[in-house]
């Protein structure tokens, strides 16, 4: 039986990828320094919204892999972000050699960095993502082990306790007064916590409604921008450098929450089906593929914020679109010589 399309899916990654290249351009063009006036305040609107990129991200990922198990077929998946991920790391070696002219670009070098994940700026994401896909299938294990609902609550609580919470009460620290005095040594671990996060909606989504919706959207976006405005026209400069802007915050969490639980719910659009989807088919290249553009763009061009994110997803599209013409073959041809050696061992 044909699945049905869950266009709200798509529009999950479409947004997430477009909120990626929000937040780069509001640090890269500087829009984010104080100035008072109605145009900063809306930079800081957008600002604070992009911080929910990465979790939308992680939210889908549990939303989709809650069945996944510890088998063979499961670990051939990461061919679909190690092969995009080594393809588009080649071209920003060359472009560092070729272009920037960088005298220390050696061939060692050049392998330490892509397998370093230095090669491009936003490879970090990669290597993050790299470890949860790993630990999905034990992580699935682990969670539907827990033998109920309340349990299961339980350890979300914790989780978010030891990964969310601290950089909510750290940011309410001063100069002369620290605020970090939650345990924060697992803060790191905040993919994990958005990934059950993705399950536990998965399997509760229908008693969270519009309204719940709206309200962690609004709790989590307004609240954290809100109290960054003030502080920013108090003390005369931007304070949201330490206020509730990691993702890795409560606050980014609710609003990622809020987001998500109104994406998959949108209802298939007839007029952006097709945009959606195909953006959504290369959201992981166009997300890395932005680590290629975005520093040539600012070499040519500096126009505000909302301009240079439409520029950077166009010639990440652009640029994309090439790889996929060298990636999926090599994707298919790693899967087949996977299947072999499995087959084989």
């Amino acid at each position: 039986m044909k699945k049905k399309y869950a266009f709200g899916l798509d529009a999950v990654r479409v947004l997430a990828v477009v909120l990626v290249s929000l937040t780069h351009q509001v640090v890269r063009t500087g829009n984010y320094n104080y100035q008072p006036g109605i145009v900063w305040v809306f930079t800081m609107l957008c600002f604070y919204l992009s911080h929910s990129c990465v979790p939308l991200f992680l939210l889908l990922s549990g939303y989709l892999c809650g069945e996944k198990r510890p088998q063979k077929s499961y670990f051939r998946g990461i061919f679909r972000v190690a092969v995009p991920y080594l393809l588009i790391s080649v071209l920003c070696v060359l472009k560092l050699w070729l272009w920037d002219r960088d005298p220390s670009m050696k061939f060692t070098t050049a392998i330490y960095w892509i397998l370093s994940f230095r090669a491009n700026e936003y490879a970090w994401y990669v290597e993050m993502y790299l470890g949860l896909f790993l630990m999905i299938p034990f992580l699935n294990l682990g969670y539907d082990a827990i033998p109920s609902r309340k349990w299961k609550a339980v350890l979300l609580g914790i989780l978010a306790f030891l990964t969310l919470l601290p950089d909510v009460v750290s940011s309410f620290g001063t100069a002369q007064v620290r605020a970090d005095i939650l345990p924060d040594y697992f803060n790191a671990c905040y993919p994990v916590t958005y990934y059950l996060l993705g399950r536990w909606i998965r399997k509760n989504e229908a008693r969270l409604s519009i309204c719940c919706a709206v309200a962690l959207l609004g709790i989590g976006w307004m609240l954290p921008t809100g109290l960054c405005i003030f502080r920013s026209v108090t003390s005369g400069t931007y304070a949201g450098g330490t206020t509730l802007n990691t993702f890795g915050c409560l606050t980014t969490a609710l609003c990622a929450m809020g987001l998500f639980l109104l994406l998959i719910r949108w209802k298939q659009s007839a007029f952006l089906q097709r945009p959606i989807r195909e953006i959504s088919k290369v959201s992981f290249e166009l997300y890395l593929c932005m680590g290629i553009v975005d520093p040539l763009l600012y070499t040519w061009i500096r126009r505000s914020f909302l301009e240079m994110t439409l520029f950077s997803l166009i010639c990440a599209w652009i640029l994309c679109k090439l790889v996929r013409l060298v990636s999926e073959p090599m994707i298919r041809w790693a899967g087949r010589l996977y299947d072999t050696v499995i087959r084989v061992s």
